[in-house]
């Protein structure tokens, strides 16, 4: 028989799935098996309107199980969901169910192998910078850290319990103090306006990750009012804002050293893909500003960088390509916060796009919404099996443009795991790596070269 079944997910202790056999044009029965044994069998019969838009019967094959009772206290399980008359399994039909917590810890190993930090709030007075949030050792064990401030370890830093940050995380509960608090002195006159901050062990000062970094550069005038910074940055908080510029073009920079041996300042021609009201790119001096293009869908925000920066060129473009660029011109291109938001249909036209006007050997920086802001987001396992199963996934409305004069019925938030990106991005670049959490610790950067 021509059957078909997926185990979509595991929530706790719920499974989602289907199962079709299209010579009956009926649900096959499913046998549940746990640590081997034969637990229970059932038929799906939930409605599914993903099946019946694949054609796959008549939509009514999908099942949600919910795991015995018996085996709910159990640490570590072998699960699996076969055909019952032939035992094969169904696809991602076997799985290591962990409880207590430890699933999503073992499922987000990727994210926490190197430590994981976000700060959350940097107050600053006269004479001290003060900085709060969480942060997470690699592998989530207990291993001391601390916070470097200009490559100095700070000294004057608490810590404290975070139990809604290790709920998200599913880790084990020897981890406990994750929540920080530091100060900083910084004296009157002493203070060049160039701070970094980073997640260290604590014994040598070595950080778990340079990638996760935290840069202040100095303010650069002119800076966009309110209402443009919080289409960018989502923020109305100006040190926010200038602070993540600057990690941001702190880190792309020492990412295009590393990977190409090239620095902003040796580019011939920059293209900032998204500038926004150029958030990263006015940390550049006037000088690389003048090699620099800017595009963005918001005309506004390009309007006024024509008037802020005039050294440099800047044009408006739409949702779609084709753009009015040049082709085989840039040697350079970031993009931040773009691709985030597209359609898979719109990525691939967009990549094309970016192709064409790149020129051979070009390096190409863009930022993904990969599984580092997948767990800051704390949305559910069963949405997340859902994302790892597809490789590509919108997940909602996104609503920054809402108030600007751009049509953004096409704006989303949308997620690529690392494995789609080295199999369908492959088809226009050479994907050399994906930097996990190197924008501002939030989203992942992909590193592309033009062949």
């Amino acid at each position: 028989m021509a059957r078909t079944g997926f185990l979509d997910a595991i929530d706790g202790d719920v499974l989602w799935g289907w199962a079709y056999d299209d010579e009956s044009r009926e649900s096959p029965r499913i046998a549940v098996r746990i640590e081997g044994l034969l637990v229970d069998e059932f038929v799906g019969t939930e409605f599914r309107a993903d099946l019946l838009a694949a054609e796959i019967g008549t939509g009514h094959h999908g099942f949600t199980y919910t795991i015995p009772d018996r085996w709910r206290s159990s640490t570590v399980v072998v699960l699996s969901l076969t055909f019952a008359d032939t035992g094969r399994l169904l696809t991602h039909g076997e799985r290591v169910v962990l409880n207590g917590g430890l699933a999503k810890c073992e499922l987000f190993q990727g994210v926490l192998s190197t430590g994981i930090w976000q700060p959350e709030a940097f107050d600053r007075s006269d004479t001290t910078i003060t900085v709060s949030g969480w942060a997470i050792p690699p592998f989530a064990v207990p291993i001391p850290f601390a916070i470097a401030h200009n490559g100095v370890i700070v000294e004057q830093m608490e810590t404290f319990e975070r139990p809604e940050i290790l709920q998200r995380f599913g880790i084990p509960h020897q981890l406990k103090q994750v929540g920080f608090r530091l100060a900083v002195d910084v004296p009157q006159g002493s203070d060049s306006g160039n701070h970094e901050f980073a997640f260290v062990e604590k014994r040598t000062g070595k950080p778990f990750n340079r990638r996760h970094s935290i840069y202040q550069l100095p303010a650069l005038a002119p800076i966009p009012d309110d209402a443009r910074r919080m289409r960018v940055g989502r923020t109305n908080d100006l040190e926010d804002y200038l602070r993540v510029g600057s990690t941001i073009l702190t880190q792309l920079d020492q990412i295009a050293v590393e990977y190409a041996d090239r620095s902003f300042a040796q580019a011939e021609a920059i293209l900032d893909w998204g500038c926004g009201c150029g958030r990263v790119f006015q940390f550049l001096p006037p000088e690389h500003r003048a090699r620099l293009t800017g595009i963005d869908i918001d005309p506004d925000n390009i309007g006024w960088c024509r008037e802020n920066f005039p050294e440099g060129r800047f044009e408006t473009v739409s949702l779609r390509p084709p753009t009015n660029l040049p082709s085989e011109h840039y040697d350079l291109v970031f993009s931040i916060s773009v691709l985030t938001h597209l359609t898979e249909e719109r990525q691939f036209e967009w990549l094309e796009e970016v192709r064409r006007i790149t020129r051979p050997g070009a390096l190409i920086l863009i930022s993904v919404h990969g599984e580092t802001a997948w767990v800051n987001g704390g949305s559910s396992l069963a949405r997340y099996a859902e994302w790892r199963a597809a490789g590509f996934l919108i997940v909602g409305k996104n609503h920054d443009l809402d108030d600007a004069t751009v049509d953004g019925s096409e704006y989303y938030n949308s997620f690529v795991t690392r494995s789609y990106i080295f199999e369908q991005w492959s088809k226009y670049f050479s994907v050399v790596d994906v930097v996990a959490g190197a924008i501002a610790t939030q989203q992942d950067l992909v590193v592309l070269r033009r062949q």
